[in-house]
């Protein structure tokens, strides 16, 4: 690593100190390697377009034979923030330790003229001197300059006071839970997987929307949707042996989406073909508790990698409530279309019976097109969302949307719009109430929606809205109902089901598409209760 930084700082002639190098992940199959630079939310807002380029083209010059992608983590230096990004790794590492240290034991001084935060946390005999053979303090110091773009010191003081547990929750415990976790409790009987592994947490589960990066020994909770199983080769399997339990030509995974009402996350579980049956006892809407590690997935984004679950008893009274802006009175920018299409009577609308799931339920499927697969920095440049009433195509919406950069050629390539297509059009901040106020009152579907829905979700915030819709994933249900499928993805599902699909890879096309394969699959969940 340190040689990497030294020619970098070489070949850029130490030019750009506003980034700090954190991470890289080498694939490979595709012979790619994926650069992490860590850059504050102050100085993101000047390192443009040309920069990057001069960044990328430093690590291409020391990686000339790897196809090299460069992206940046935005970080936010204050004493708060630094803080729970102490109290998150003794919650992952030390647990007891949060037991003993008080609220007026981290002393934390954030020094913007230098650059530089000191920290020093004082603790009981005991703890010190445990912590001492460990070395913990260089470790947490590593961490802490792991996820900063500040130079981070960090110092333990041995103090002779003890606190008590009574005086533990009194100092700190309200304070941790109203800003970074979740108190959650569980019981061992109500364990779901691992087999014969009891669990027993009462402690705290990490807030979904504060969760950036991968990590380890994690523990996230909330309501479960998109809960879905499917089959993957088994890579071990002896083709000269008859398939069996100990040779199986398949193996299960299982996969949902996890909401906890501050964000979502795509959870996946590869069991033993021994202890998959103990995991098909979940259902939508089981509130659980999950022990696990955030890897990166194909897009970008985050997955959580489930390791242990349980049902759980959640304290949603201490998460934090990020209060909207009301939707709007009037649309200001968009305004929803009436859709009317005869194809509609050879769908299901002609049946004397609406889907139960349909019945009496408003949606909304959206799709967003845009500038890159990274759900934490991708700019929508299309959007378009299609509105579902008790079974029926009632409304659609749709506009360009100007991102504020260039669009890459990668994506022109792939959806055909141009710099100037979007030249005109509004801004997200200026449509996002207008879509805030279509989506009222109707739960949100998307094909894949743990990419759609984060990136929706980012810039609405950043707009003043918050949405808490329930979320259904037509790209899970579809691995659900129709188990056969040889592949998921949107084109092959609507050619395998006969909806037409015409400019896939377009905001209104893919919408109407997902809503039609949403029709379909709300028909087959019935079918698939007789």
């Amino acid at each position: 690593m340190n040689e990497f930084i030294q020619r970098f700082n070489q070949i850029t002639n130490g030019k750009f100190n506003m980034i700090k190098f954190k991470s890289a992940e080498y694939y490979k199959g595709a012979n790619a390697l994926k650069v992490f630079f860590i850059i504050s939310n102050f100085a993101i807002n000047t390192f443009d377009e040309q920069a990057k380029e001069e960044v990328h083209s430093a690590v291409s010059t020391i990686f000339p034979d790897i196809n090299v992608t460069v992206e940046y983590l935005k970080t936010h230096t204050d004493a708060e923030t630094v803080k729970n990004k102490i109290v998150e790794y003794f919650n992952s590492h030390h647990q007891y330790a949060l037991k003993t240290i008080p609220e007026e034991a981290y002393h934390i001084d954030v020094q913007d003229s230098s650059s530089f935060v000191d920290v020093v946390i004082d603790m009981g005999s005991a703890l010190y001197k445990m912590f001492e053979v460990k070395g913990e303090a260089e470790k947490l110091q590593d961490y802490l300059n792991r996820n900063f773009n500040y130079e981070v010191s960090v110092k333990f003081n041995e103090v002779k006071t003890i606190i008590s547990q009574k005086q533990y929750e009194s100092a700190i415990a309200p304070k941790i839970s109203k800003t970074t976790f979740i108190p959650v409790r569980t019981e061992s009987s109500k364990t779901i997987y691992p087999v014969g592994q009891g669990m027993n947490i009462n402690g705290y589960a990490k807030y979904i929307s504060e969760i950036n990066e991968p990590a380890t020994n994690m523990i996230i909770c909330g309501k479960i949707s998109s809960f879905a199983e499917k089959e993957y080769t088994n890579k071990r399997f002896d083709s000269t042996l008859p398939p069996s339990d100990k040779n199986p030509e398949k193996l299960p995974l299982f996969r949902w989406t996890l909401n906890d009402m501050t964000g979502t996350i795509d959870c996946i579980v590869f069991p033993s073909i021994k202890s998959a049956p103990q995991l098909r006892v979940i259902k939508n809407g089981d509130e659980v508790v999950c022990v696990g590690s955030v890897d990166r997935n194909n897009f970008g984004g985050l997955s959580f990698k489930v390791n242990s679950i349980a049902y759980a008893e959640i304290d949603y009274s201490v998460i934090k409530q990020e209060k909207s802006l009301p939707e709007p009175k009037h649309y200001v920018y968009l305004k929803p279309e009436p859709y009317s299409e005869v194809e509609q009577g050879s769908l299901i609308d002609c049946d004397l019976t609406v889907p139960s799931l349909l019945r009496n339920n408003d949606f909304v499927v959206f799709d967003l097109e845009t500038t890159s697969l990274n759900t934490q920095e991708a700019m929508i440049i299309e959007i378009a969302g299609i509105k579902i009433r008790n079974g029926k195509i009632i409304e659609i919406m749709h506009s360009f949307v100007n991102p504020r950069m260039r669009i890459p050629a990668d994506t022109t390539k792939l959806t055909g719009i141009t710099d100037a297509d979007v030249a005109a059009a509004p801004t997200f901040d200026l449509i996002a109430g207008d879509f805030f106020k279509f989506t009222r009152g109707a739960s949100l579907v998307a094909h894949n929606i743990n990419y759609d829905f984060p990136i929706l979700n980012r810039l609405s915030k950043e707009s003043g809205y918050i949405y808490k819709n329930d979320l259904y994933d037509t790209l899970a249900l579809a691995q659900q109902y129709f188990p056969n499928a040889k592949m998921y993805n949107l084109g092959a599902l609507t050619k395998l089901l006969d909806i037409e699909l015409v400019n896939a890879h377009r905001a209104a096309a893919d919408a109407l598409a997902t809503a039609k394969l949403f029709k379909i699959i709300a028909a087959k969940m019935d079918e698939a209760k007789r």
